[in-house]
C-alpha cells in the first residue's frame, strides 16, 4: 500500500483510480460490458456490481464507527477472512448477475457517491492505526479504504481493459 499522509491525499487518490476505472468501463460497448469471461466467469458488469457492492459495505462500516458504533461483521462463526469474502463475492453475484448494464452502473456511481461522501468525514487522525476509529474497525482505517476502493479498482482495472481489445 502507498503511504498516505491525508485525508485530503486519501480522497485524491480514491478519486483518481476510479476515474481510471470508469474510463475504463465507459470505453466499453454494451455487448462487451456483458460478455461473460472478463474475469472467470464475471463480465465487466458483474465486476462493477462486485465493486459497487463493496463500496457500500465500506461506507456502512465507516459510518457506523464514525458514529462510534462497532460494525456488524459479515463472517459467520469459524469462519476465516477469505472464506467470508468468497461466499459474500459469490452471493451478491447469484444476486446481481441478472440486472440490466445501465442498473448496474447507476448502482455503481450511488455507491461511489456515498463513499466520498463518507470519505469526507474523516480527518487526518482518523487514518492513524492507533486512533479511535482503528480500534473500533480491529485494523488498519487505511487498508479497508485501499481494499474498497482504489487498490480493489486496480485489481480489476485490467480485466475491464482487457475487454476492449
Amino acid at each position: 500500500m502507498d503511504e498516505i499522509l491525508s485525508a485530503a491525499a486519501l480522497r485524491e487518490r480514491v478519486a483518481q483510480s476510479y476515474a481510471d476505472l470508469s474510463s475504463a468501463a465507459d470505453a466499453l460497448s454494451a455487448a462487451q460490458i456483458e460478455r461473460p469471461g472478463a474475469q472467470d466467469d464475471w463480465s465487466v458488469k458483474d465486476i462493477l456490481a462486485h465493486v459497487s457492492f463493496w463500496h457500500n459495505r465500506l461506507a456502512a462500516l465507516l459510518e457506523a464507527v464514525l458514529s462510534g458504533t462497532a460494525p456488524t461483521p459479515l463472517s459467520e462463526p469459524g469462519e476465516d477472512i477469505a472464506a467470508t469474502v468468497d461466499r459474500v463475492n459469490a452471493a451478491h453475484y447469484a444476486a446481481t448477475k441478472d440486472l440490466p448494464a445501465g442498473t448496474v452502473r447507476a448502482d455503481l456511481e450511488h455507491s461511489y457517491a456515498r463513499v466520498v461522501a463518507t470519505l469526507a468525514r474523516l480527518r487526518d487522525a482518523d487514518l492513524a492505526d492507533t486512533g479511535a476509529l482503528s480500534t473500533l474497525l480491529g485494523g488498519s482505517v487505511l487498508e479497508l479504504i485501499a481494499g474498497d476502493t482504489y487498490g480493489h479498482y486496480e485489481e480489476h482495472l485490467p480485466a475491464i481493459q482487457a475487454q476492449n481489445q
